[in-house]
């Protein structure tokens, strides 16, 4: 009995929240379903009714006009450039490194400083060799005086030959060794070989050093070239004395140069040739080790049809354009298969296809169809 009134319970309250009424807010999304519904389907309608009256009804067809930009052609000079990466190079760019070892003791110039060949740049601890060579001295002062006086016994007639040759050679060796310890001796300083900059300094006081570590850097940028490694693919168009530009990326300036050396020998691992060319050194702006295009002319035409890279489109034809010709009175668009040379920068040689007085549509060609009507911008 009590399941009984249990069910007839729910079942009132289900009637009950069946039977509320719709609130506003309900009603207005209701509505806005069913026309969204009717507007899609209308919508659909009128797309197939235009596409089938533009079919049949061709004296209403609606005319789109493209709008374009356009460039006339001319008969211009082409050039067409290898570029290959190089570095400049300092023809005196070296690294100072000790002929003795021992600890600093004292460092005599800073980067930056200007030096000049033979100039002490530091020096090493040579307080051994100095107590060597007071010692070395007198033996040296000694036998000079035994020397002198038997050289004048000698010339009295006095004593034997041994002794004054003995005494001679005494002190000859004398001076030798002394000789050899002052070569020593200058070998704990560091010198400069060339005249330049203190590019670098690697030292610090107290450090040890030993024969071949390198201890400075000096450059003379008064000697400057480029150096680069080129492919031997262009080995037959690369030529001794040749006038290049040097493009440098960091400076954004392109200076005219030519081929000072060209090697004979391909390296075997990375297939490559030496090629080095002139550099002006009065320009303070470069630096050994900057980066350096060379662009070395391998093709020159005096007059020849160009037009921007980008305006060529490639198909299964080869590559096409458009052009802006006049039909019927309207300025209407015409596909041009046309035959390309090399490209060099953002410019492509055209050998067939165009003539001089042709005008191309340089902007507004992505969406174009031949016989489109076109608007000049």
């Amino acid at each position: 009995m009590q399941i009984k009134w249990i069910f007839s319970f729910l079942l009132t309250a289900a009637i009950l929240v069946s039977c509320k009424p719709k609130s506003e807010v309900e009603k207005k999304k209701e509505e806005l379903t069913k026309l969204k519904t009717e507007q899609q389907s209308l919508s659909e309608k009128i797309e197939v009714l235009e596409k089938e009256i533009a079919k049949i009804d061709t004296a209403t067809k609606i005319v789109k006009k493209h709008l374009v930009k356009i460039s006339s052609l001319q008969n211009l000079e082409f050039n067409h450039f290898i570029e290959v990466q190089g570095k400049v190079d300092a023809e005196q760019n070296v690294t100072v490194s000790p002929q003795a070892g021992g600890a600093i003791t004292r460092i005599l110039v800073t980067e930056g400083d200007k030096v000049s060949a033979g100039q002490v740049l530091a020096e090493i601890d040579n307080s051994v060799m100095m107590q060597s060579m007071a010692e070395v001295d007198q033996n040296v002062s000694l036998a000079q005086t035994l020397y002198e006086k038997q050289q004048r016994l000698w010339d009295q007639k006095i004593g034997t030959e041994i002794q004054f040759i003995t005494a001679k050679n005494n002190y000859e060796s004398a001076v030798k060794r002394r000789n050899t310890m002052a070569q020593q001796i200058s070998m704990t300083k560091i010198k400069s070989p060339i005249n330049g900059v203190v590019d670098e300094n690697m030292l610090k006081l107290g450090q040890t050093v030993a024969p071949g570590v390198p201890c400075f850097r000096i450059v003379n940028g008064s000697k400057l070239k480029v150096k680069a490694d080129v492919s031997e693919n262009y080995a037959s168009k690369i030529k001794l004395g040749e006038k290049i530009m040097l493009f440098f990326p960091d400076l954004n300036k392109e200076v005219p140069s030519k081929i000072t050396y060209v090697g004979k020998v391909i390296n075997s691992l990375n297939r490559t040739f030496n090629v080095e060319a002139e550099l002006a050194s009065n320009q303070a702006d470069y630096r050994p080790n900057m980066i350096v295009k060379l662009k070395v002319s391998d093709y020159y035409t005096k007059g020849t049809i160009t037009v921007p890279t980008n305006v060529l489109n490639n198909s299964d034809k080869g590559y096409y354009l458009y052009v802006a010709v006049e039909k019927d009175g309207k300025l209407t668009a015409k596909k041009v298969v046309v035959e390309t040379g090399l490209s060099s920068g953002d410019i492509t040689e055209i050998k067939s296809g165009l003539s001089p007085e042709d005008k191309i549509v340089t902007a507004g060609y992505q969406e174009l169809n031949e016989g489109d009507v076109l608007t000049i911008d």
